[in-house]
């Protein structure tokens, strides 16, 4: 009877010992969901702190032009520097940001072409691409950014507007380096978070509209989802996908060229750090076939943009 009397309290013992593994096991899920769950992003700011992007993007445009395959590539970085100079009561921050460095490279086309650009080497080369760079570097814009990523009060130095308006090599770059491309420039260590907590499969949107030049204007619909939290180089960060579709609306009255969009996809990711309120790091593919038409002609082009950016 003693030796059957320990045997049932052993698998007591054993089943009192399981059922509490199984308790603490159960209350880990619960905080480990709760971590995951119901969770708000917020940007956090500090006077006086200042933070470097760094932004590298690779398009490759491959066409038809007078019945051959004609491919051009385009690389460009930037560096840029983003100070806090206040910060009201509501989390609104007014940022002073500079682009501190530019490296840009251009090749193929047509013509085969090959012109290069690095503001930090002494020996750049001296061309229409350096002509349009050179006055950028070193460029101040101020603009204001909520807690939930939402920008205002954007504004470009007027001087450097004037200057680029005069460069016959700005025109090239389409409306890249007009005031609604500096804005989006300068942004792209940013997104917009909804105002409520996020779970795991949330989403929402956000748009940029961006001028076309002949072409009328551009809507790119940026639609984000929430993926939880991930653990990268030691660090819990917030892993948002991130999808791009851009709509064109023609100019008014437009007698000249036209561009349709034939075919798009796009996939990115963003890290953002919740604990410092910033953005990681962040990468986008994405690919798009166009069609631009003048007169009874039309040019059919694939672009493929790469684009990662990070922030320290």
């Amino acid at each position: 009877m003693k030796i059957f009397s320990r045997f049932i309290a052993h698998l007591t013992g054993m089943k009192f010992r399981s059922l509490f593994s199984l308790v603490v096991f159960a209350s880990c899920l619960c905080f480990v969901s709760s971590l995951q769950a119901q969770r708000p992003l917020v940007f956090k700011f500090t006077a006086g702190n200042e933070y470097k992007l760094s932004v590298s993007t690779t398009t490759k445009i491959a066409m038809k032009y007078m019945g051959q395959d004609v491919e051009t590539t385009m690389q460009m970085e930037s560096g840029i520097s983003q100070y806090i100079d206040s910060v009201n009561t509501e989390g609104t921050a007014a940022i002073t940001q500079k682009i501190t460095r530019l490296k840009l490279s251009v090749a193929g086309g047509p013509l085969g072409i090959k012109l290069a650009y690095d503001s930090t080497a002494a020996d750049s080369q001296d061309n229409p691409l350096s002509d349009v760079l050179r006055p950028i570097v070193g460029a101040e814009f101020g603009l204001s950014l909520s807690q939930q990523g939402e920008i205002s009060n954007f504004k470009a130095p007027a001087d450097l507007l004037a200057t680029l308006a005069k460069q016959p090599g700005s025109r090239a770059f389409g409306q890249m380096f007009s005031e609604a491309g500096f804005r989006n420039m300068v942004s792209q260590g940013s997104l917009k978070f909804p105002e409520k907590a996020l779970n795991v499969g949330d989403q929402w949107k956000d748009q940029v509209v961006l001028p076309a030049g002949e072409f009328g204007e551009t809507t790119v619909t940026i639609e984000y989802t929430y993926q939880g939290i991930v653990e990268l180089d030691d660090k819990m960060l917030d892993k948002i996908g991130m999808k791009m579709t851009t709509s064109i609306k023609p100019a008014k009255d437009a007698t000249g060229s036209q561009l349709k969009i034939t075919e798009q996809s796009s996939e990115g990711l963003v890290y953002f750090d919740n604990a410092v309120g910033r953005l990681d790091h962040s990468t986008l593919k994405q690919t798009m076939t166009t069609e631009v038409i003048i007169g009874q002609n039309s040019i059919v082009q694939t672009v493929t943009t790469n684009v990662t950016t990070s922030m320290k």
